[in-house]
């Protein structure tokens, strides 16, 4: 398992708009299909683009991934469209990078419905965790810092000290202050 997940396969939820489906596109009959297959889903597009469909659950934080009706092959012969499925859960050894290493292909509608199926799944919540760990300590180191930098100016304004020097000299006072509080003094 990744440490991490992509963002560009599983964007949040919250940074997508509704797709609308009209019913006359393939893409549009993949996603109808697959609303019948995988109960409770929803689909959102990022930028407004319809290319690609990002499939998701109502409650959740991320999508699970997302679904096209094109050809991601790396340099093709001949472009051929297909239902394309993209998904964390998929491990494509036939690329090396990218999200094209988390892609099914297939021509085949009932294959591409099977695809989507199998692979597009919620997050872990230890997925979800460790994608959103950095911000969390990012936010943590903020507050702790904020708050050293409390405490060093008002021990400054009790204490003032003259140089930098004298640092080691405080550090002493305040562990003698400290043992007067705890003896009761």
């Amino acid at each position: 398992m990744r440490d991490y997940i992509n963002k560009h396969i599983n964007p949040r939820v919250s940074g997508l708009t509704r797709y609308i489906n009209n019913g006359g596109h393939e893409l549009e009959k993949f996603t109808k299909a697959l609303k019948k297959h995988i109960r409770g889903v929803e689909f959102g597009v990022k930028n407004g683009s319809v290319s690609k469909v990002y499939v998701y659950m109502k409650d959740n934080v991320y999508a699970m991934g997302w679904v096209a009706y094109a050809d991601y092959r790396d340099n093709p012969e001949q472009n051929t469209l297909m239902y394309t499925v993209c998904s964390h859960a998929i491990r494509n050894g036939k690329y090396s990078s990218g999200e094209q290493m988390h892609m099914k292909m297939t021509t085949n509608f009932d294959v591409g419905i099977r695809n989507a199926k199998r692979y597009l799944r919620n997050l872990t919540t230890k997925e979800i965790a460790l994608s959103d760990k950095d911000a969390v300590q990012s936010q943590f180191r903020k507050v702790n810092s904020s708050a050293n930098e409390t405490l060093e100016n008002a021990m400054q304004n009790v204490l003032p000290r003259r140089t930098t020097s004298d640092r080691t000299n405080m550090e002493s006072f305040m562990s003698e202050l400290k043992h007067l509080v705890a003896i009761g003094h």
